[in-house]
């Protein structure tokens, strides 16, 4: 995601736009500043799979350096964005000879090297170290000795954290402030023909981008520099820090993901928001429009996906035979030795009885686009009840597996807490889990329009007709829905693997549990990102391009093409689900003598 998004606003920016402005100047650089760190991605990925770093100290301390540059490059150019909105907001005239391409160049100079400086040093200072004479790997990232915190590393946190974080987050905030400020006055709004929807939007924006990605991470790395330099010291705390950290680092670098939004909401607003309605804004206006592909409506922008209906039959009934005799199967096999089940096999029932309510839907939504989504015979009752049912699987299928990889996190890294993993707390945690997918599912299909009368279709697209507000409002909770599950997820697989690497783990029987804790960890996540991810990420921008809050036809028609096939990839869980337990089914049953003997 952060190649692609990346290296389209690098081909807008560069290639195709004419007009370029003080604005776009820090866009440029930002985007610079994401690819950096976006290369050497494929390195980090390689040492994190093989925990084996063969690539040299100096591409190691390359790599953990450009993350640092990436970091607080972004910080400090998405401030400078902040600020010049600012400039041209509340000083439109006085800061004329400030606002100028010349002077964006300088200041982009300047950033450069004061990240430069911050990042080279904390890189260059690491070196890749074999931690035991007797193997041959080598680490990378993790390897800063006590001594090298309390001599070098501590002032330049103190640098990069001053610097880097504190001073640009109190400038955001100060300017977006005072931007409000002057936009809540009638008569600012005259000015100019300011839009105040678009610059509040674009304000927000970028705030939840600045703080969502930087905040976790800045504030943890205070509390880690303190405890490496045994200025706090707990075992507590380490633990807490400690865990808090890897969630924190994966929140901190996708922003390189993020920041194409700022582009697509700050380049359009910007311009179509300050100027005054002249005959030369409105021409400077329509190049710039032009120059981004912008539509002036993605209703223009239809794409023919009428194989959708012949698609969706054909794979539906594949999903619906599989996904029926699969659960229904698996849920036999639970009945049958439910005395023997643990606390995994709680959240796999749970997780066939959420897949099962999506299969028995199925045959209503084949009948449905059989009649090429023309033609709903049973009414609005069961409309919203069929995609309810979608919903409920969806989510359930994604909560339900990080359940799973949870309860293998607990089972790994704190083998003697039982607690956590009794049958018990299992069934409670289910619970609560039903009563939050249901809550979310009722929700959901009101981003649609469900029909009142029969012979009508069922549920039609979000359209901008629709309150804007509330439909943002559901699809925020809907990704949030799903990437906060998945950050959890992802945390308890790196966890595992960290324990798993040690030699002593499980003396008993290494080899055995180890494959099959590892079978039920590479599924899990392999579903997890397989069906869900692909579906979430195609529905941010289907969705705010059908309300036209993202005006863009190429991005509309790319959205229109890619729904089909990842709404059947999220729907195919249901079919998936159940080799989880077919793979590692010995896992799901108490390890007792009866148990075995039953088996």
């Amino acid at each position: 995601m952060g190649l692609i998004s990346n290296m389209a606003a690098m081909y807008i920016f560069y290639c195709t736009l004419k007009l370029r402005n003080e604005t776009t100047t820090y866009m440029m650089n930002l985007v610079v500043s994401d690819l950096l760190f976006v290369l050497t991605l494929p390195f980090r990925i390689f040492y994190f799979i093989t925990q084996n770093w063969p690539f040299g100290s100096f591409l190691c301390n390359l790599s953990v350096s450009l993350f640092y540059t990436n970091m607080y490059g972004s910080i400090l150019f998405l401030t400078c964005i902040s600020v010049d909105r600012f400039l041209a907001i509340v000083y439109p005239f006085r800061s004329r000879m400030l606002r100028t391409k010349r002077n964006a160049k300088i200041v982009c100079v300047a950033v450069w090297v004061l990240v430069l400086a911050g990042s080279l040093p904390s890189g260059f200072l690491l070196h890749p170290t074999d931690p035991n004479h007797n193997q041959t790997q080598t680490f990378c990232f993790e390897n800063f000795s006590n001594k090298q915190w309390k001599v070098h590393l501590s002032k330049v946190v103190i640098f990069i954290e001053t610097v880097g974080f504190l001073i640009p987050l109190i400038l955001n905030v100060v300017c977006s402030a005072m931007v409000l400020q002057i936009l809540r006055r009638p008569r600012t709004l005259n000015r100019g023909k300011l839009n105040k929807t678009k610059i509040l939007r674009m304000i927000v924006v970028h705030l939840f981008i600045f703080c969502f990605c930087f905040i976790p991470y800045n504030v943890n790395l205070v509390f880690y520099a303190l405890m490496r330099t045994q200025i706090l010291k707990g075992c507590s705390i380490e633990t807490v820090v400690r865990t808090i950290y890897p969630i924190a680092l994966c929140i901190a670098v996708s922003n390189c993901c993020f920041d194409p939004i700022v582009y697509y909401f700050t380049s359009e607003t910007i311009q179509n928001s300050i100027k005054r309605k002249s005959e030369y804004s409105r021409s400077y206006d329509n190049k710039f429009s032009e120059a981004l592909h912008l539509a002036s409506a993605p209703a223009n922008c239809t794409l023919d996906t009428s194989y959708r209906y012949t698609f969706y039959q054909v794979t539906y009934s594949i999903i619906f035979i599989f996904g029926l005799g699969s659960n229904t199967l698996a849920l036999q096999r639970f009945w049958a030795s439910s005395k023997t089940l643990n606390s995994t096999a709680v959240y796999m029932v749970n997780l066939s009885v959420a897949d099962l309510f999506f299969v028995v839907s199925l045959p209503l939504r084949i009948y449905y686009h059989h009649h090429s989504s023309q033609n709903w015979m049973p009414g609005g009752t069961f409309c919203q009840l069929t995609f309810t049912l979608k919903y409920i699987s969806l989510y359930g299928g994604i909560f339900f597996l990080v359940c799973i990889g949870v309860d293998r996190y607990f089972a790994v890294v704190y083998p003697f807490n039982k607690r956590w993993r009794s049958v018990r707390t299992a069934r409670g945690t289910s619970a609560g889990i039903w009563c939050l997918v249901l809550a979310l599912s009722i929700s959901l299909p009101f981003l649609h329009t469900a029909v009142a009368l029969l012979h009508q279709p069922c549920l039609l697209d979000p359209s901008s007709s629709r309150n804007r507000l509330f439909i943002v409002g559901i699809l925020l909770l809907v990704e949030a829905a799903f990437l906060l599950p998945m950050l959890l997820l992802l945390f308890s697989y790196c966890s595992i693997l960290h324990v798993l690497r040690r030699p002593h783990w499980d003396h008993r029987r290494p080899h055995l549990r180890k494959r099959r804790t590892l079978t039920v960890i590479y599924w899990v996540v392999a579903i997890f990102l397989l069906c869900f991810a692909p579906y979430h990420f195609n529905l941010f921008w289907y969705t705010l391009t059908k309300v036209q809050l993202l005006p863009n036809c190429l991005l509309a028609k790319a959205s229109q093409a890619l729904h089909p096939v990842v709404l059947v990839l999220a729907s195919s869980n249901c079919c998936l689900n159940p080799l989880i337990y077919y793979f590692s089914s010995k896992m799901f049953h108490k390890d007792s003598a009866t148990s075995t003997g039953s088996q």
